[in-house]
C-alpha cells in the first residue's frame, strides 16, 4: 500500500530535527540548527526568516592616521548614492531593489551609530565624501531558466555546495574571477587573495588527477588481484581516489576550521551586497580620491528578497563604519515580511591565515581589486 506524500514528509520531520539538534551539540554552531531547519521550511516560505548578514570593513594606510568620530566628537560627510550593480552569469534582467531614497536614509541612519554626520548645508564643510552602491552577485550555479522574470519576491537559484560548484569555476576563467570578487565582498581582500592562491594549485593538482584516474582504472581492471572473492584492486583504488579527494588543497583550505568553511560556501553561494566607501573629501576636490576605508556588506539571496534585506542589513553594519576589522562580523537577525526587524546576537567570524596566531590583528590591505569594480562602472 502506497502511503500519501504528506505522511511520508511528516514522518521524516522529527527525525530531521532530532539530527539536527544533535549535529549543533556535537559541532557547538548555532547556524548548523538554523541551516537544518532552512532545509525543513525554506525562507521563501517561513513569516520571520532569520538570516546571517556579513560585514567587513577594510582602513587603507591614510584612514588608520585618522581618529575614529563618536556623538562628542563627530564627524561629517555628504552622501553619494551610485545606485544598482548586477553582477554575475546569467543574472536576472528584472530584479526588484529598494527605492535610493530609503537606502539614503537607511545609510544615514546606520553612519550616525558611529559618530557620522551628513553636512545640514550646502556651504558646510564636510570631511569625507561616502559613496556606496548596492546589487546582487550570482554564483555559479544560478539557475536562469527558473529565475523569475519580473519579480520583487526571492530568486530561484540551485544550491549546490562549494564542492560541487568548483569543476564549474576551474573551468571557466570568468567564473573564477567571480568567485574571488565574491570572496573579496564576504570575506575580504586578504581572504580572497588566499582564495586565489588555492584555486591557483587546485589548477595544477589537476594534472595529478589524471594520473590517480589512470591509475585507479589499472587498479580496478581485469588485472585485479580476487581475494575472499573481493577485488582488491577496487579496494586501493577506492583508497587512491578518497586519499585525493582528501589530500587536495582546495578541500585542505575550505576544511581547515568552521569560520573558513563558512566564508567559502558564502563567496560560492549568490547574495545581495552593499558597498561603502569613504574617501577625503579635499581629495576628492582635487581628483586624486584618497580612500580611507570600505565597508562590505554581503547577505545570501536564496529564499529572500533584496527588497526585504537590504534596510536591514545595512542597519546591522552601522556599528562597524570607520572601524578596523580583524575579519568578517556575521550579524544573525530574524526579518519580518511585516517589515519589523528584530536584532540577533552578534558574532565577529575573526578571518586567520594558516601562519597567523588569533592574538594578532590583521592588517587590511588598501582595497584596490574587486570592490572597486562597482564604482568604476557606475561613478
Amino acid at each position: 500500500m502506497k502511503l500519501p506524500v504528506f505522511l511520508l514528509v511528516g514522518a521524516l520531520i522529527p527525525s530531521l530535527v532530532t539530527a539536527a539538534q544533535d549535529g549543533a551539540e556535537g559541532e557547538s554552531d548555532s547556524r548548523t540548527t538554523r541551516h537544518w531547519l532552512s532545509f525543513l521550511v525554506p525562507k521563501t516560505f517561513e513569516r520571520n526568516p532569520e538570516v546571517d548578514f556579513n560585514v567587513i570593513t577594510e582602513m587603507t594606510p591614510a584612514g588608520r592616521e585618522l581618529a575614529p568620530p563618536s556623538p562628542d566628537d563627530p564627524v561629517f560627510y555628504r552622501l553619494h548614492q551610485v545606485g544598482y550593480l548586477r553582477r554575475g552569469q546569467g543574472a536576472p534582467a528584472h530584479e526588484a531593489t529598494p527605492p535610493p531614497d530609503l537606502l539614503m536614509q537607511a545609510m544615514q541612519d546606520a553612519l550616525a551609530a558611529n559618530g557620522y554626520r551628513i553636512v545640514a548645508e550646502e556651504d558646510q564643510p564636510a570631511e569625507l565624501l561616502v559613496v556606496f552602491y548596492w546589487g546582487s552577485y550570482t554564483s555559479a550555479g544560478w539557475d536562469a531558466e527558473a529565475a523569475n522574470a519580473e519579480t520583487d519576491g526571492p530568486p530561484r537559484v540551485r544550491t549546490e555546495s562549494s564542492d560541487d560548484l568548483l569543476p564549474l569555476v576551474l573551468s571557466d576563467l570568468t567564473k573564477r574571477e567571480e568567485l574571488l570578487e565574491r570572496a573579496a565582498l564576504v570575506g575580504g581582500l586578504e581572504f580572497a587573495a588566499e582564495m586565489q592562491d588555492v584555486l591557483n594549485k587546485e589548477v595544477d593538482y589537476e594534472d595529478v588527477r589524471i594520473n590517480e584516474s589512470r591509475l585507479a582504472e589499472f587498479m580496478s581492471g581485469a588485472g585485479g588481484v580476487f581475494v575472499g572473492g573481493t577485488t582488491l584492486g577496487g579496494a586501493v583504488a577506492g583508497d587512491v581516489s578518497n586519499a585525493f579527494n582528501t589530500f587536495n588543497p582546495f578541500y585542505r583550505f575550505k576544511n581547515r576550521d568552521k569560520r573558513t568553511r563558512y566564508l567559502v560556501e558564502q563567496a560560492f553561494g549568490s547574495f545581495y551586497f552593499v558597498v561603502a566607501s569613504a574617501y577625503e573629501f579635499s581629495s576628492v576636490a582635487q581628483d586624486q580620491r584618497i580612500l580611507l576605508w570600505r565597508t562590505k556588506m554581503t547577505v545570501n539571496s536564496n529564499g529572500v528578497a533584496m527588497t526585504e534585506t537590504l534596510r536591514p542589513m545595512i542597519a546591522s553594519a552601522g556599528p562597524y563604519f570607520g572601524i578596523e576589522m580583524k575579519g568578517t562580523a556575521t550579524v544573525a537577525e530574524r526579518i519580518s515580511r511585516n517589515t519589523s526587524v528584530d536584532l540577533g546576537p552578534t558574532e565577529v567570524i575573526e578571518y586567520l591565515g594558516p601562519d597567523r596566531p588569533p592574538a594578532q590583528a590583521t592588517e587590511a590591505p588598501t582595497p584596490t581589486s574587486a570592490a572597486d569594480s562597482g564604482e568604476q562602472q557606475k561613478e
